[in-house]
C-alpha cells in the first residue's frame, strides 16, 4: 500500500499508529496480546516496526529494510536469551567473546563492537567494554526483535556502523496476564561427572492493571552445571553457573486527567532492571612443558534505572523524553589449583547515563519531520590484583580512574512521500564527542513501489549512509597483562575514529500470508578500522606477544543477501500449515591495505528451515539448519577454520488453551570444535536435549 492508495489524507491514515505508540508507553512496537503461542502460522509483513526510521511503519512499507523476529518465533524455538533468538536470522554471525562465556553479533561482515544493541531504543551496556553479550539478555519480556543492517541506520549514531539490533519489549492490554515456563536438559556424555541434568531454565511474566497504573514483572533464571568434552578431566569448557535477569516496569496514564487543549494524551513510565551472573570454569595451561590447572570464576551484576514520558498533542504530533542510568560491574578471579593463594583478581566498573528527546510532527500531507537530541556519558575503570609465588601483591590499573567520555547529538529526518510510488527518507546526525570533536553523518533511504494495483507487493529499496564510531574507552586505555601466559593486550590513546560509507540496494516481492522474497546487495567501506594487531618491535623487546589496538587503513565488506519465506496453508500432505524459510549470504571482506581477507568471516552462509503445524495449531514441529564455509582465523590468512553445519529440532504440543509442552534438540549432529584448537570457529557446545512446559493466560475485560 502506498500512502495515497486509501484515498484518505495521510494524517488520518497515520494517526492510529501515533496513538498506538503513546498507548504503549516506552514500547514503540505493537505487541501481540495473544496468550496462545501455537496457533496458525503467519508471515510478519504487517508488523509495526520503528528501528529503520525512528517512527512507526509497517515492516513491508519501511524504506529501510527491517528484519523481524516475532514473539511467536521466539517461543516456538524455545529461546531463553537474545543470542538464541537471533540464531536463525540470515546474514547474522554469532561469535564467542574472547575470554568470556558469552556471544556477540556480527552483521554483513562487520564485527560486534560496531553493532548497536538496544532495548526499546536505549543502548545496552557493553559487557566487555567493547561488545554486548547477547546471552545476558533474557527473552521473557521481548515482544519482537528488529534488525537493521548497515550504516543506513546512522540516526542511531556511534557503534551502529554494522547495524542495529533493537529489542522491543512486551505490553499487555488485559487487566491481568501471566506467563511461566520451565525446562531442563542434558549434554549427554558431556555432562560433568555425576550429573544427569546439566541445565535448568525458568522464565516468567506477571502483568496487571489497576486504574491508571499498569505494571509488569519479568524474570529469566538459569542454573547450569556446565559441560566438558572429556568427562572426568580437569578442564571444563562450559561454565558451572547461575544467572538471573529481571525487570519491573510501571506506566501511569495521565490522559483521564486532561480536559482537552494542547495535550490530548500523556503517560509517565519508570522501570528498574537487574542482572546477576555467577559462573566458574576450569582450564589447563601448558607452561614450560608442564600442565598447570586453573580455576576461573566470574561475577557480573548490572542495574538499570529508566524514566520517561510520552505526550501527544492536538495537532497529532508527539514528544518522547527518556532517561536511563546503568551500572555494570564485572569481577573475575583466576587461581592455580596447586597454590594456596588466589593468583589474580580483576574488577571492571562501567557506568553510563543518557537523556534523549524526540519530537515527531506532520507537515502538510506528505511529510513527517523527526527532530531529536541526545546526551550520553560513560566511564570505565578496571583494576587487576596479582599475587606472585613469593606472596607479594601487585595492583595494576588496566583502565585508569577518570577514563570517561561524553557526547551530545542532534538528529533530523524527513519522511517524504514524493509520489504515490516513491518515498524518500533523508536525514542527518550531528555528534560532538568530548575526545574527538564534531562529526556530521548524513543518510538517504528510498522506497519505490513497483506494483500498486494487485494483492502482491513489489518494491525497490535503496540506502546510503555515513557511519562514524569513536574508539571506546577500552580500546584507548586498556592494559591487559597476561605475561605469565606469554602475551599482553594494550590500548592506544592515539587511535582515530572509524568512519564508513554503507550502500544497500534491495528488491522485494511479497504476497500476504503466502510468500516473501528479498534480495539485498550491500557494500560497506570502512576507514580507520580498529583491530588488535601484533606489535612486532615491542614483542621482541619484552619477549612477549604484545597485541595493541590500531587503525587499519581501509577495509571493505560486500556481498549479497537472499531470503525467501513461503507459507502453505492447510497443505493436504499433513492437513496443516507448512512454512519454508531459506537464507543465503555471500560475503567478501577485505583488508584493502594488505589485500588479505578479514579474519573470521566465511564467504558463504546458508540458513534454512521448515515448520509444520497441525490444522488446529496444537502441534508444531520445526527443523532449522545452518551451513558456513571455511574462513581464515588470522589477519595473515595462514590459519583456517573448517566449514561446518548445525541442525536443531523444536517441537510444541498445546495441551490446553493455557498449557504448552515442548522439547528440542540443539546441534543434532554434535558438531563441535576440536579441543585445544584455538583457530576453530565451529560450535563449542555439543548436542543438547531438553524438554519443558509453558503456562500462559489472561483475564479479559
Amino acid at each position: 500500500m502506498t500512502p495515497y492508495s486509501s484515498g484518505k489524507p495521510l494524517l488520518q491514515r497515520l494517526s492510529p499508529l501515533v496513538a498506538l505508540v503513546l498507548m504503549t508507553g516506552q514500547n514503540t512496537g505493537a505487541a501481540d496480546h495473544s496468550t496462545s503461542d501455537t496457533t496458525g502460522m503467519t508471515l510478519q509483513m504487517d508488523k509495526v516496526v520503528v528501528t529503520g526510521t525512528r517512527t512507526d511503519k509497517m515492516m513491508i512499507d519501511s524504506p529501510v529494510k527491517v528484519e523481524v523476529i516475532s514473539r511467536e518465533e521466539i517461543e516456538k524455538k524455545h529461546a531463553h536469551t537474545l543470542k538464541q533468538a537471533l540464531e536463525d536470522l540470515p546474514g547474522l554471525m554469532l561469535r564467542k567473546i574472547h575470554g568470556k562465556p558469552g556471544y556477540a553479533a556480527w552483521l554483513q561482515g562487520v564485527s560486534a563492537n560496531r553493532v548497536l544493541v538496544l532495548i526499546d531504543g536505549e543502548p545496552v551496556a557493553k559487557s566487555t567494554g567493547s561488545t554486548t553479550d547477547l546471552s545476558q539478555i533474557g527473552t521473557a519480556n521481548i515482544d519482537h526483535i528488529e534488525v537493521v543492517k548497515g550504516a543506513t541506520s546512522a540516526l542511531y549514531g556511534s557503534a551502529a556502523i554494522g547495524g542495529v539490533i533493537n529489542v522491543i519489549t512486551r505490553t499487555e492490554q488485559p487487566p491481568f496476564s501471566y506467563h511461566f515456563s520451565a525446562d531442563a536438559g542434558t549434554f549427554g556424555d558431556q555432562n560433568p561427572e555425576n550429573t544427569q541434568v546439566s541445565d535448568i531454565n525458568a522464565a516468567g511474566r506477571l502483568s496487571g492493571q489497576l486504574g491508571n497504573w499498569h505494571s509488569q514483572l519479568n524474570f529469566n533464571l538459569s542454573d547450569s552445571e556446565g559441560w566438558q568434552t572429556k568427562r572426568g578431566s580437569w578442564p571444563q569448557e562450559g561454565p558451572d553457573g547461575r544467572k538471573m535477569d529481571a525487570d519491573l516496569d510501571s506506566t501511569y496514564n495521565l490522559t483521564p486527567y486532561l480536559s482537552g487543549g494542547l495535550i490530548t494524551r500523556a503517560r509517565l513510565m519508570a522501570g528498574i532492571a537487574w542482572f546477576d551472573d555467577d559462573s566458574e570454569s576450569r582450564f589447563t595451561v601448558n607452561a614450560g612443558g608442564k600442565d598447570i590447572n586453573y580455576f576461573k570464576r566470574e561475577e557480573i551484576s548490572r542495574v538499570r534505572l529508566s524514566l520517561g514520558s510520552a505526550l501527544r498533542f492536538e495537532d497529532e504530533s508527539d514528544l518522547r523524553i527518556r532517561y536511563y542510568h546503568e551500572d555494570f560491574d564485572d569481577q573475575t578471579w583466576q587461581d592455580a589449583a596447586a597454590t594456596p593463594w588466589q593468583d589474580q583478581t580483576r574488577v571492571a566498573e562501567l557506568a553510563s547515563q543518557r537523556i534523549s528527546v524526540q519530537y515527531n510532527r506532520f507537515y502538510s500531507d506528505n511529510h513527517i519531520f523527526t527532530f531529536g537530541s541526545e546526551w550520553y556519558e560513560e566511564s570505565l575503570e578496571q583494576n587487576q590484583t596479582k599475587i606472585d609465588a613469593s606472596g607479594q601483591t601487585k595492583r595494576v590499573a588496566e583502565v585508569q580512574p577518570g577514563s570517561d567520555r561524553s557526547n551530545t547529538v542532534f538528529f533530523f529526518q524527513d519522511d517524504y512521500f514524493a509520489t504515490e510510488s516513491l518515498e524518500l527518507l533523508p536525514g542527518f546526525r550531528y555528534q560532538h564527542d568530548s575526545g574527538f570533536g564534531s562529526y556530521l553523518a548524513p543518510k538517504l533511504n528510498a522506497r519505490y513501489e513497483l506494483i500498486t494495483d494487485s494483492l502482491a507487493q513489489q518494491h525497490l529499496r535503496f540506502g546510503i549512509g555515513r557511519g562514524y564510531r569513536v574508539p571506546d574507552l577500552k580500546e584507548r586505555y586498556y592494559v591487559f597483562d597476561h605475561s605469565h601466559l606469554g602475551y599482553m593486550v594494550l590500548g592506544n590513546p592515539d587511535l582515530e575514529p572509524e568512519s564508513s560509507n554503507s550502500f544497500q540496494l534491495g528488491w522485494a516481492l511479497a504476497m500476504p500470508d503466502r510468500y516473501q522474497l528479498d534480495i539485498n546487495l550491500f557494500y560497506n567501506s570502512l576507514k580507520n578500522l580498529i583491530e588488535t594487531t601484533v606489535d612486532e618491535q615491542a614483542s621482541q623487546q619484552q619477549g612477549l606477544m604484545i597485541n595493541r589496538y590500531s587503525n587499519i587503513n581501509r577495509a571493505t565488506t560486500r556481498g549479497v543477501e537472499f531470503s525467501a519465506v513461503s507459507l502453505v496453508k492447510q497443505a493436504p500432505i499433513i492437513n496443516g500449515d507448512i512454512k519454508y524459510t531459506f537464507g543465503y549470504t555471500y560475503l567478501r571482506a577485505k583488508d584493502e591495505e594488505t589485500g588479505n581477507t578479514l579474519a573470521k568471516r566465511p564467504k558463504h552462509q546458508i540458513k534454512a528451515g521448515i515448520d509444520l503445524s497441525s490444522a488446529d495449531g496444537s502441534i508444531t514441529l520445526g527443523i532449522a539448519g545452518e551451513w558456513q564455509s571455511g574462513s581464515y582465523y588470522d589477519q595473515n590468512n595462514t590459519l583456517t577454520s573448517p566449514a561446518y553445519s548445525v541442525f536443531d529440532i523444536k517441537a510444541n504440543y498445546r495441551l490446553t488453551d493455557d498449557i504448552v509442552l515442548y522439547a528440542g534438540i540443539d546441534n543434532l549432529t554434535g558438531t563441535q570444535k576440536l579441543v585445544g584448537r584455538q583457530h576453530d570457529l565451529r560450535p563449542e557446545e555439543g548436542r543438547y536435549i531438553y524438554a519443558g512446559i509453558r503456562i500462559a493466560g489472561a483475564e479479559t475485560r
